[in-house]
């Protein structure tokens, strides 16, 4: 699904960004050569479901874990909450559309305004081709997010599912796509992206947990893991916060394995989810071939099709 490239308003738009990153607690992520930090990997070259060291590979789940496989190494056995376990078969098929769907909190952009969300603004286009599903969707600009405060029955676990569509490609550096704040102590969970792919990440006191799935092979001069292509995908993921669990993310209804993760700091249980952000923040700019600063070709990104649910969502069936 081709898209026009703005890159003179793109740049004009990232250029607000200088600094960012000082912003951001960004101990033990990479430097400014794309070379991985140190931190130990955890599912590397594992596929989904075929006894790797990935999340969702090999054994049973946990009790209250995210299921699909063993349990994240540092998930607590607490038993906070019932937990949904996926299925490993690629989930769900859900409704297009949120008034056909009862969902804890849903975004489609194709009734506006909604009070229950904040920032849509002017950046939803419609017309042929511009959605996911539907005619509307959210287009950028960087630094530029959608937020809910009302989030329903949902409390310390949350289900999620949007549409994403990056091009040329994903950023090489790192940013955020999701971010999911505890509502009492303010540590969140993101969904991002690094290195052309997803990225998982959960920031608290003593900085941020990182869960690469895709990241530099210094062996293979590339890669490796999966790059985001350049089409609208589906997205889903699952923040576990009753068992302080690494969130998960599926990409087209299959579980990503992290190929870099890093071991600290302690991922905390979450209280209430209480806001939920999701749009296009940068921490490093958008080029899509060096880790910081602009340099062409950078990317553009639309997001279409919000759910937030207590049980998994699925992908929209065709």
């Amino acid at each position: 699904m081709a898209r026009s490239f703005r890159s003179l308003w793109w740049a004009v738009g990232v250029g607000l960004l200088a600094g960012a990153c000082g912003a951001q607690s960004e101990s033990g992520k990479a430097n400014g050569s794309g070379t991985p930090a140190t931190g130990g990997a955890s599912g590397t070259g594992g596929a989904t479901g075929s006894g790797g060291a990935g999340p969702g590979s090999g054994g049973a789940p946990a009790s209250g874990g995210a299921g699909g496989g063993a349990a994240p190494a540092d998930a607590s056995s607490g038993d906070d909450a019932t937990v949904d376990q996926p299925s490993g078969d690629g989930g769900p098929v859900a409704a297009a559309g949120c008034a056909n769907n009862k969902y804890a909190a849903c975004m489609d952009f194709e009734t506006l305004p909604d009070a229950k969300w904040t920032g849509v603004g002017a950046n939803v286009q419609t017309g042929a081709g511009k959605a996911a599903h539907g005619n509307a969707a959210f287009h950028g600009p960087p630094s530029t997010v959608v937020t809910t405060t009302d989030l329903g029955a949902i409390t310390n676990v949350l289900w999620g599912r949007f549409y994403l569509h990056t091009t040329p490609k994903a950023p090489y550096g790192h940013g955020a796509i999701v971010q999911l704040y505890d509502g009492p102590n303010g540590n969140w969970y993101e969904v991002g992206f690094e290195y052309n792919g997803l990225q998982g990440n959960w920031h608290g006191p003593g900085g941020e947990r990182y869960m690469r799935t895709s990241a530099p092979s210094a062996d293979k001069g590339g890669l490796m893991g999966v790059s985001i292509p350049d089409k609208w995908v589906c997205v889903e993921f699952f923040a576990d916060g009753a068992n302080a669990a690494p969130v998960q993310i599926w990409m087209d209804g299959v579980l990503l394995p992290y190929v870099d993760s890093a071991k600290a700091p302690t991922i905390l249980k979450t209280v209430k989810f209480g806001t939920f952000k999701i749009g296009l923040t940068p921490y490093h700019e958008l080029s899509t071939v060096a880790y910081g600063g602009n340099a062409m070709p950078m990317t553009d990104m639309w997001i279409d099709d919000i759910a937030l649910d207590t049980q998994r969502v699925g992908c929209i069936g065709n």
